[in-house]
């Protein structure tokens, strides 16, 4: 498995105060066999003489370098999560664990206890935690492709508390972080006349409780019972430093200022009785860890996860911060019974196990290795991003799709609305040569949505959107439509040389539906046609019954021109004439509002059934079946069954078939038993020859663009913030509507 590995800062035997579990965990992969890359904005790795390879990127760089190389990677692991990270997760639905470890995932608020001693980086705190968590939280809600490992229960209650949301539970895991397989548990005596214990302290916030910890060990060596208690402390920072320094003076205090490297800690370990480490706030505290892992009895604070790690009087000892009895109890408890530290370091002999680099790693490559998990209703499964599934085993497409499906067909049993639709267009068209417009493709919907208005006596121009690509069976569809319907067909024929532009700038722009250019055109044309011959009715051949469910990462929204237009400007060359466009503010008004046109999806008022339709085609019209949904086009065949699958390893049978099987059309066998014909033979060697001749691109360059980065569309203007307030405003007045995706 070819791993990205994302931290802040890497390094490697240091003596700096750093995150040792992170060189850790690597290990852990690489000797599992695995290709580990980090990538890193500050490492004391200097040369590539490690078996891992290390990245050093700039902060303000690292979207553009994971949207560079993310596709080159089976898998993203996150340590620390950044907003940066955050952003690129919400535009690249990727496979992912993110690691949840304290500061990146807690609110500010509880960071107050360092308002004194660092007021500038607290503030500083505050304003990036309100943005951090603002796109920490959209890909938490939005993106069931990630994993999420929180270090401690404390840590994921912690986290669901302060963002006001709910960890899905099937994709999180509590899993410890691992300790450095040079903390070992040796059997050891402990001495029975002296006492040593170890501080190891950060002295720059707060957070570590540096300043109760002194104040701890200023009392308890005026006691009378402290004259063989030794103190080892080591740490820097401005906190407390010359209360540190006064203690340097008593004869039982060592005080050292400086850092540790992990085998100093190791040494230091073996030489001391008790680790002592108090804490304000704690996920895990791998310090503790590594202590307990080397059979060392340990005292720290009863606060946040420290009591998942300590068991009072079992492992260790647990004391209030507020409290110094508390701590000279546990102390003088210890000096009045030594045994009580030979009794916790024989406990604790399983804990080197619990923390071992080699069982921390064995539960993350499950998590890792985890298999997609497909819907017991349908097809879909955990590789869809915004798709998780309910106890029952079946997914939330399915929950929320087939009631609504079952709630429209019962309502559309008696075609009252559809019906009431009719009366309105007849009595619109009196006296006009048309009295709608309707949208032809060949395809099966738009097809049939033409036989109802000739079994209802309606009057509709019939407007195909040729865009160069038809297929033969696509052509004599449309012309056995049009003749036995006897309806009037306007073709409107695109600017070859300029559309041909337009989709060869997808290709190059790297961004996943292409399909947009053509999407976008044919409505906006439709509503130009409609406009020209001064008609108000558009029926259109969308449906949720048939057409449900589309991953909106699979798509883009078709309205959006400016996305077209910003895609075409960087890679195009021709300038945009004849392209039909629409502004999303126009389009908004046009389908919410009705203003000058009324779209009416006339087969969401039936209950309809594809099969019945292609039946009443076949019959009626003569018309003939494709192979699959929509390869009516040359070019959309081509699209989904080698580009998709190639490029961006999707598969769309999947959400075609799982939309029949939702609609009793079909079932999950028989869909199971189709989708095993691998998509990508229904594409020849003759037709992708095809293809590029008519594109104009070499075999070369279009081979260079199928490896390269899929790019997301969010990464060239878009129009997807104005939509999100038009549909704000409009659901703030409206009653919301149960949104279909077309595909």
């Amino acid at each position: 498995m070819k791993i990205l590995f994302y931290c802040p800062r890497f390094e490697v035997d240091t003596s700096n105060h750093h995150p040792s579990f992170l060189n850790a965990r690597v290990k852990g992969y690489l000797n599992n066999g695995h290709d580990v890359s980090i990538i890193t904005h500050e490492t004391n790795v200097k040369d590539n003489n490690t078996k891992f390879k290390i990245e050093k990127v700039k902060k303000k760089n690292t979207y553009n370098f994971l949207k560079t190389n993310y596709h080159k990677y089976d898998i993203f692991i996150v340590h620390f999560i950044t907003f940066r990270i955050c952003k690129f997760l919400k535009n690249y639905k990727i496979k992912t664990i993110i690691f949840f470890h304290g500061t990146e995932c807690i609110s500010s608020k509880r960071y107050f206890f360092d308002l004194t001693s660092k007021p500038y980086y607290l503030l500083k705190k505050i304003v990036y935690n309100f943005i951090h968590f603002h796109y920490l939280k959209q890909i938490i809600k939005n993106n069931y492709n990630i994993r999420f490992v929180p270090v401690s229960k404390w840590m994921k209650d912690t986290l669901e508390k302060d963002l006001n949301l709910k960890l899905y539970k099937k994709n999180t895991s509590i899993i410890y972080n691992p300790v450095s397989e040079i903390f070992k548990y040796k059997k050891r005596k402990f001495d029975q006349k002296n006492l040593n214990i170890l501080i190891i302290k950060n002295f720059n916030s707060y957070k570590y409780a540096g300043d109760i910890t002194l104040n701890f060990v200023k009392k308890i060596i005026k006691e009378e019972f402290s004259q063989n208690i030794f103190f080892n402390i080591y740490g820097t920072g401005p906190i407390k430093k010359s209360l540190r320094d006064k203690l340097k003076n008593h004869k039982n205090i060592n005080v050292h200022e400086n850092y540790l490297s992990p085998k100093q800690i190791r040494e230091l370990f073996k030489e001391n009785d008790i680790f002592f480490y108090l804490t304000r706030m704690d996920a895990q505290s791998v310090s503790i860890s590594e202590a307990l892992s080397s059979g060392l009895p340990v005292v720290s604070s009863n606060n946040s996860a420290i009591p998942e790690f300590i068991k009072n009087n079992e492992n260790g000892f647990l004391v209030d911060n507020n409290d110094y009895i508390s701590f000279r109890n546990v102390i003088k408890k210890i000096v009045n019974d030594r045994s009580i530290l030979d009794k916790i370091h024989t406990n604790n002999i399983k804990y080197e196990n619990i923390f071992s680099i080699k069982s921390i790693t064995f539960r993350e490559l499950e998590v890792l290795s985890n298999k997609d998990e497909v819907c017991e209703s349908c097809l879909c499964d955990t590789s869809i991003p915004d798709l998780y599934f309910h106890e029952d085993g079946v997914c939330n497409y399915c929950k929320m799709i087939i009631p609504e499906i079952k709630k429209r067909n019962s309502k559309n049993l008696d075609l009252i609305e559809f019906n009431k639709r009719i009366d309105e267009i007849r009595k619109y068209g009196k006296k006009r040569k048309y009295d709608c417009l309707i949208g032809v493709s060949g395809g099966v919907d738009s097809s049939y949505v033409v036989h109802l208005a000739k079994e209802k006596n309606l009057n509709p121009l019939l407007l195909h959107y040729d865009n160069g690509w038809n297929s033969e069976l696509a052509i004599s569809n449309i012309k056995k439509i049009a003749s036995k319907s006897n309806f009037d067909l306007k073709t409107y024929v695109v600017n070859w040389e300029e559309f041909k532009d337009i989709q060869k700038s997808f290709l190059k722009s790297g961004v996943i539906d292409i399909e947009l250019v053509t999407d976008h055109a044919i409505f906006a044309n439709l509503v130009k046609v409609a406009r020209e011959n001064n008609i108000k009715y558009i029926l259109s051949g969308n449906n949720f019954n048939t057409e449900n469910g589309m991953p909106h990462s699979w798509i883009w929204r078709k309205t959006d021109f400016l996305n077209i237009k910003d895609i075409h400007s960087k890679f195009g060359e021709l300038k945009l004439k004849t392209y039909p466009r629409m502004n999303i503010i126009t389009w908004y008004l046009i389908r919410h509002l009705n203003l000058r046109f009324k779209i009416i999806d006339l087969l969401n008022l039936i209950p309809y059934k594809k099969k019945i339709a292609i039946k009443t085609l076949k019959e009626k019209y003569g018309w003939e079946e494709y192979s699959e949904k929509h390869y009516e086009s040359l070019f959309t065949k081509l699209y989904q069954s080698y580009i998709l699958p190639k490029k961006f390893n999707v598969d769309k049978r999947i959400i075609h078939y799982s939309s029949l099987i939702r609609n009793n059309e079909m079932t999950k066998d028989e869909a199971s038993s189709l989708i095993k014909d691998d998509i990508t033979t229904h594409t020849s060697s003759e037709d992708i020859d095809y293809f590029l001749k008519k594109i104009d691109i070499s075999l070369e360059e279009f081979n260079s663009i199928m490896i390269s980065s899929p790019i997301s569309h969010f990464d060239y203007k878009n129009s997807e913030f104005k939509f999100q307030i038009l549909k704000r405003i409009y659901n703030f007045f409206y009653e919301k509507n149960f949104n279909n995706t077309p595909s």
